[in-house]
């Protein structure tokens, strides 16, 4: 694997949060913009996210190959040191507290608790 790809997987290592679900399905947190975004690291999405990041960081695309292996690399990452956590669909919470994604895209999420309500930029973690 040459040193570019290596330097590419420690850098998307620094930045993506990884974890695992208890079906196994691997999934990345991914900063986008101003918010973060949990997408399953197999899917198309997360393929696609990999080949922007890597043409902007290095001036072109990985090889077909090139992707596999970092793709392969995060699935062992989340399953082997990543968390171990449910995936959220847009609603999130525990026994304090109650969070919404109303959807936009800046991310907005509505906080419901016993002491009230109250709307915010997001930082819960949704599918």
């Amino acid at each position: 694997m040459s040193d570019i790809v290596i330097e590419f997987m420690e850098f998307l290592l620094r930045i993506l949060k990884l974890f695992h679900t208890p079906q196994r399905e691997c999934c990345a947190v991914v900063p986008i913009q101003n918010r973060y975004e949990v997408w399953d690291i197999d899917s198309n999405q997360f393929k696609d996210f990999i080949l922007g990041r890597f043409l902007e960081t290095n001036g072109d695309f990985p090889s077909n190959s090139e992707v596999k292996k970092i793709i392969s690399r995060l699935r062992f990452e989340a399953l082997n040191k990543g968390y171990l956590r449910e995936k959220d669909y847009r609603v999130a919470g525990d026994d304090q507290r109650l969070l919404i994604d109303i959807g936009d895209k800046k991310g907005t999420t509505v906080k419901v608790s016993p002491n009230g309500w109250s709307v915010r930029e997001s930082s819960v973690r949704h599918r």
